[in-house]
């Protein structure tokens, strides 16, 4: 699928710079109630719930700070997060319960937060973890915890996508997500926790989630096509094509299929200002798939006290469009304004 031989790396194309990304959480802990307590219990997250402006004010704080797509998880463990589902379960964590009362009244805080998002002129990009292990398998949907003959056994809580049915229920809440709600696409996070596929055949394993993306977007442009709107399909993904291909990441594949609209290298834990981005650079600069590579505030692994200082983010930020990005994707920001609890 090669348009170009732009091999100028110096001039991002298309018109996103910045995406923020933002886990399950993230809104729980951080943006909406009274902020008395980050880790609540049930009981206490009931009693200091979210209201529509918590959360119309924080899109506004993205859109103030130049944003130009959010993608908000919505789907991770088996589990819904700020809607509700005939088919499937709500997120059962503590943290919540600070959306019972919206999620019972409506409009659903995810309704609350498209809305916002598209009024303000930015993108809404409904974001799936794909392989979610918080909780080392006590942690999750029924779907999770009532089919242990489907986990990665080296990664309790892991399912493994070379089954049928885990590719079912992946794709149809996905479809389900699409079908329900305005979003402009999906964004599926791979790095959390990276395993879709037990290590010893992950790599022999890459078609079939090649197979499964050639599935997902063929359903969003079928419904692209319906709400004459483009659908866009983003992944966020580890920072070289070597760890992408032993996890069963086919990402030469994905790009020149069409199959993604953009991709998003990155780390998990920290920063790496070394990474060689330029590898997808080189892909997406011959295709139509934009480069965002994703920046996070930690320094190293399990360092919580410090952070990026601004020129250290002007560094990596350089860095990354030398090697032929499009923009920057934002993980894991938060840290920057939420050290309480």
């Amino acid at each position: 699928m090669a348009i170009s031989d732009d091999s100028d790396f110096s001039k991002p194309r298309g018109q996103r710079r910045l995406l923020y990304t933002s886990d399950p959480s993230n809104l729980a802990f951080y943006q909406v109630g009274r902020h008395l307590d980050h880790t609540p219990t049930a009981e206490f997250a009931a009693g200091d719930p979210a209201r529509p402006e918590d959360l119309t004010g924080w899109v506004d704080e993205l859109a103030h700070s130049g944003v130009d797509a959010y993608a908000q998880a919505v789907f991770a463990q088996g589990w819904t997060v700020f809607y509700r589902s005939e088919d499937l379960e709500h997120d059962a964590r503590p943290q919540h319960r600070r959306f019972a009362a919206m999620l019972e009244s409506g409009p659903s805080p995810l309704e609350v937060l498209i809305e916002q998002t598209h009024r303000r002129g930015m993108e809404f990009i409904a974001k799936i973890r794909m392989s979610d292990t918080h909780g080392s398998g006590k942690q999750g949907a029924r779907f999770v915890l009532e089919n242990k003959q489907w986990w990665i056994q080296e990664n309790p809580g892991a399912l493994d996508y070379r089954v049928d049915q885990v590719r079912s229920f992946v794709f149809e809440a996905a479809n389900e997500i699409v079908d329900r709600f305005d979003v402009d696409g999906l964004l599926f996070n791979y790095i959390r926790f990276g395993h879709c596929f037990p290590k010893d055949v992950a790599a022999q394993s890459q078609p079939v989630m090649t197979g499964f993306l050639q599935h997902v977007r063929e359903m969003l442009d079928r419904r692209g096509r319906d709400r004459h709107k483009d659908l866009t399909l983003g992944v966020m993904v580890p920072q070289t094509l070597e760890e992408c291909h032993g996890l069963g990441y086919d990402i030469p594949t994905w790009i020149d299929e069409g199959l993604i609209d953009y991709v998003c290298p990155c780390d998990v834990g920290f920063a790496d200002f070394n990474a060689p981005y330029e590898e997808f650079g080189e892909l997406t600069r011959s295709s139509r798939c934009f480069l965002y590579p994703t920046l996070t505030p930690m320094m190293c692994r399990n360092d919580q006290a410090t952070l990026l200082r601004p020129e250290n983010y002007r560094a990596l930020v350089q860095n990354f469009y030398g090697a032929g990005a499009d923009g920057v994707a934002v993980f894991n920001y938060q840290y920057h304004w939420a050290r309480r609890g």
